[in-house]
């Protein structure tokens, strides 16, 4: 029969396995929930990214249960590509993120319990010696208050672990290394690196204790204590660099941001420009035609008078050809709109596009024009790259007041394959040059957001519908009613 002492040193340990591998479930958890539990497109929440932290924990007891022996490399290892291919069932996307979270917790689970159970060894050791020494080796023929000194040192340990899971969690949901964009070769290979080696780290140090105890059948700890110190130091120094390396990506991607808002600014502010060179061609036509109108009076009348009648009508017209193109198509019932509306029909019709709009200015409302020029500036330039594209490429535009909310839509032909954000729930671009694209719609959404409104995309048989809803206040502060 099996010792009490034995059996119940054996349990300890077992649940001690089995606490760890909680710790480690709920560390992926967390993981998942910072990567995962994002908006979609159709604003619905990833629920389902619980299986896969399940799948691990399932994978880890089943390898601990069944007779086989497997190291804890090899089951770590299929555990976490039983998670890996959870993911990748839940979330079809891009798959470098699945990779990246994977091998990321795999190096970073390890290094944390490495660290935390030969911290542990030491004290332990430490602490053996000392209750020796105090009760004059009594402490060691006892096996109650050895099994009381394991538990207590197991409980503190899987404290230290948890609390080192925890705040490495926290710290990663804090640093998220990317912001739902397409990652160049390089910054992926950047990013996986201190995983990666964190993880070939631990299959070399498993892979020379084995080795050594199989050749030498001594303990390599006991042989070289400094052994032990040596990898305290290399799971501080991965644990270290990943977050080094994901705080300095974090940076990049900050500034990057930055510069890409400040690149936005620019170019509206440029947009701007044009619009009151515009409008100031078009002052100074209509000055221009106000000054030779007399002329012109002067001219019909005489060829009235001498009975030229056709060479009248033809001086007519071309009167009218001149004051048609100081016209705009589509009066939109505000200036800067008409500039905005008049300048990108232009491009349309010169790109072979067709162009319609029904837009009205909200007169009645206290919507700024200069949101409204946001709103009409970006979403039109989105709307021409696009209908670029088509064969047969067309815009729409048009706008409805009711009571309080105000709704604009455009509309254009697209043969694209439409991408979401998870985290925004916007339109992905896979142009080389989509970082003011990406950012003309979040300024939209931003402008929405300002009149308690929203924006929604949405690609139907083949076309690109944007619709921007805000809600507008009657002049004098008064709802529209």
């Amino acid at each position: 029969m099996i010792p009490f002492a034995d059996f119940l040193y054996e349990f300890i340990i077992n649940f001690e396995m089995g606490m760890e591998t909680l710790l480690e479930t709920f560390f992926l958890f967390w993981l998942c929930s910072a990567f995962f539990e994002k908006q979609n497109a159709k604003g619905k929440s990833n629920r389902g990214f619980w299986l896969v932290p399940l799948s691990y924990f399932i994978s880890m007891i089943i390898f601990q249960l069944i007779p086989v022996e497997f190291s804890s490399f090899q089951a770590r290892l299929w555990a976490c590509l039983a998670a890996f291919l959870v993911m990748a069932v839940i979330w079809r996307g891009v798959i470098y993120q699945k990779v990246f979270l994977s091998v990321t917790f795999f190096s970073l689970s390890w290094q944390a319990r490495s660290f935390v159970n030969y911290t542990h060894l030491v004290l332990f050791d430490a602490e053996t010696k000392f209750f020796n020494q105090v009760s004059r080796g009594r402490y060691g023929m006892s096996w109650k208050w050895n099994m009381v000194h394991i538990g207590v040192y197991m409980l503190a340990g899987l404290c230290f672990n948890g609390m080192i899971f925890a705040l490495l969690a926290k710290w990663i949901m804090g640093k998220f290394p990317w912001r739902n964009r397409n990652l160049s070769e390089k910054e992926k290979a950047f990013l996986l690196v201190p995983g990666l080696s964190g993880a070939a780290s631990y299959f070399f140090i498993r892979w020379i204790i084995n080795k050594y105890n199989m050749i030498e059948g001594k303990d390599i700890f006991g042989e070289y204590p400094y052994f032990g110190f040596m990898i305290l130091c290399m799971n501080l120094l991965v644990i270290l660099s990943t977050m080094v390396v994901l705080n300095l990506f974090a940076d990049l991607e900050q500034k990057r941001e930055e510069e890409t808002k400040q690149a936005v600014l620019q170019h509206q502010l440029q947009e701007m420009q044009n619009h009151i060179k515009d409008m100031e061609q078009l002052y100074s036509g209509i000055q221009g035609m106000k000054h030779d109108i007399k002329n012109h009076i002067t001219v019909v009348e005489e060829l009235i008078a001498r009975q030229q009648i056709g060479e009248a009508k033809d001086y007519l017209k071309s009167m009218n050809h001149v004051t048609e193109s100081l016209d705009y198509v589509y009066k939109t019932g505000n200036p800067v709109t008409d500039v905005i509306i008049q300048g990108k029909y232009k491009r349309a019709v010169k790109n072979g596009i067709w162009f319609e709009s029904t837009f009205n200015f909200p007169i009645l409302s206290d919507i700024d024009v200069f949101d409204i020029s946001i709103i009409l500036n970006n979403a039109l330039e989105n709307a021409l790259e696009a209908a670029k594209t088509t064969e047969e490429g067309y815009i729409k535009v048009s706008s409805v007041l009711r009571k309080q909310t105000f709704l604009i839509e455009i509309v254009n032909s697209f043969c694209s394959v439409l991408e979401f954000e998870q985290g925004t729930g916007l339109p992905v671009s896979t142009k080389a040059e989509a970082v003011q694209h990406g950012m003309g719609l979040k300024n939209i959404q931003k402008v929405a957001e300002k009149y308690c409104g929203a924006l929604e995309v949405e690609v139907l048989n083949q076309e690109f519908i944007l619709t921007v809803m805000m809600q507008g206040i009657g002049k004098g502060g008064d709802k529209i009613l």
